[in-house]
């Protein structure tokens, strides 16, 4: 009799889930390093910029780096699915036309860029500094 399906390796199973909740906290981690928070605020329901814009980063990253789904996303901030994909929008428009958020996601030890197209404007700006900085090594 042929096999429908091949048996479960739930050794193998058990590895790839800790890699995802490592990758998690280290996006946690970062984010929260490079916008200067405590860990806890990322959670908390708080509608300051302060805290809106690095929660909105986490979620980014989770969806474009772990290929998370919307839902267990929203499971993790306690928030609605719909929130999560505002957000995720959102932050993408925001890295493609705000140079503060495009160097604070490049600082982030994550892959990048997940924004192919960015502002033509934002990008002669990143251009300039770059010059900038050449010039004065």
């Amino acid at each position: 009799m042929e096999k429908l399906f091949n048996p479960i390796d739930f050794s193998t199973l058990n590895w790839k889930l800790n890699i995802i909740t490592t990758k998690k906290e280290e996006i946690i981690y970062e984010v929260c390093k490079v916008y200067d928070i405590p860990e806890s605020t990322i959670f908390q329901k708080c509608r300051k910029r302060t805290v809106v814009e690095p929660r909105q980063m986490v979620m980014f990253l989770l969806r474009h780096d772990l290929d998370m789904p919307f839902s267990q996303i929203a499971k993790m901030f306690r928030c609605h699915h719909a929130t999560v994909i505002h957000a995720v929008r959102n932050m993408g428009v925001l890295i493609g036309m705000d140079y503060d958020v495009w160097d604070k996601y490049c600082k982030l030890n994550v892959q990048k860029p997940h924004i192919e197209i960015i502002n033509p404007i934002i990008k002669d700006e990143i251009g300039k500094r770059k010059e900038g900085k050449e010039r004065r090594d």
